[in-house]
């Protein structure tokens, strides 16, 4: 449900509106208007369970807000997922699922702070910031004093080719090849 403190409301949609503009969940956190900005947390263990804590946002914090179905008013099962490895003892890690193999996806049911197309886009556009992971996304721009940084893809393996700063010039170098 929505949130109902006034101030958390606010601050909420104060992350909620930047990334809609800027495209990228650092560039929200390094935001002027958001460095001063305190989120909500509520504190899960301890004397004071249940109380709420503002605190600095971290950039976890702002992906999380960003990418959690909970904002866009929706009913999801089966987004993470419980998965043991092996070992002696075997550890259990709870793992977040692509969206393509949540189990129930309801949108709708939940007042909501953005649209279920609005998270939509936001994950695509997240998921499209990743750089380091080529075939998962392009990467988010980059800037810097280099011609075309952060656009230049090798013409062998189809990577991001990173910017060697040389003593005159910068040129485009494949760290794959």
């Amino acid at each position: 449900m929505i949130d109902p403190d006034e101030e958390v409301r606010q601050t909420l949609t104060r992350i909620f509106e930047p990334f809609a503009s800027l495209r990228n969940a650092r560039a929200v956190q390094r935001e002027p208007n958001t460095q001063q900005l305190r989120l909500p947390r509520v504190v899960q263990l301890g004397a004071d369970v249940g109380k709420m804590v503002w605190v600095q946002p971290t950039y976890q914090m702002i992906q999380q807000l960003l990418t959690s179905p909970v904002y866009a008013g929706v009913f999801v099962y089966g987004w993470r997922k419980l998965e043991m490895s092996r070992g002696d003892p075997p550890i259990m890690a709870e793992r977040r699922r692509p969206i393509e193999e949540w189990d129930i996806v309801v949108p709708g049911v939940y007042p909501a702070y953005l649209s279920y197309d609005q998270y939509l886009r936001n994950r695509q556009q997240l998921r499209d910031n990743m750089y380091n992971f080529a075939k998962k996304g392009r990467g988010a721009p980059r800037d810097g004093l280099a011609l075309l940084q952060g656009i230049v893809l090798c013409g062998r393996c189809g990577r991001r080719m990173t910017v060697s700063h040389g003593r005159v010039y910068r040129r485009h170098e494949c760290r794959r090849a």
